[in-house]
């Protein structure tokens, strides 16, 4: 009866630990999941913001300085090949929203956006209703160089763009695995 009872005992505190084990180890793949996903999308960015800088020396060499029609172009296109997870082009956020996948990226052709479908958001706020969509927008600019002074004019013009937050969002992922 007492081997029983110490056997029960041992089962009882096995299951405790294993229960404890699990539920650390689920919140952590939790986290290290949407930093994945987080990351995958600062990845994206950071390639078509390489991509993006490659058409602006193109217009900058070829003396273009129209650089509307370059902020028109969806910037997936830009790419030797489309990632996996685009999946084209839609007319408006609402279509968007009725896809079904996530994690995935879209061009907004209306609002010449770059859309992104979060799966795990856990961690993320987005301003305004919709907790599930990250915007980008492709903002360009021009500026003069080589100004010596306020009477000079300039000499050349640089060309900048970013891709900007047409919502503003947090992802803040900040606590250790």
């Amino acid at each position: 009866m007492a081997l029983r009872r110490m056997r029960l005992l041992e089962v009882a505190v096995v299951v405790a630990i294993v229960a404890i084990l699990y539920g650390v180890l689920s919140n952590t793949l939790v986290v290290l999941g949407e930093r994945a996903e987080r990351a995958a999308v600062q990845g994206m960015l950071g390639q078509l913001k390489q991509q993006l800088n490659i058409k602006l020396a193109q217009y900058y060499i070829a003396g273009n300085k129209d650089l509307q029609s370059l902020q028109a172009e969806n910037p997936f296109m830009w790419l030797e090949r489309p990632p996996e997870n685009y999946r084209g082009e839609l007319a408006s956020l609402v279509d968007i929203m009725n896809q079904p996948e996530t994690e995935v990226w879209f061009f907004d052709t209306s609002n010449h956006e770059l859309v992104y479908k979060v799966n795990r958001h856990q961690f993320l706020t987005i301003e305004g209703q919709n907790q599930q969509i990250l915007r980008f927008v492709l903002n360009l600019n021009q500026s003069a160089a080589d100004k010596q002074g306020k009477a000079e004019t300039a000499t050349s013009t640089v060309y900048h763009g970013v891709f900007s937050t047409a919502v503003p969002f947090t992802w803040q992922i900040d606590t250790p695995p």
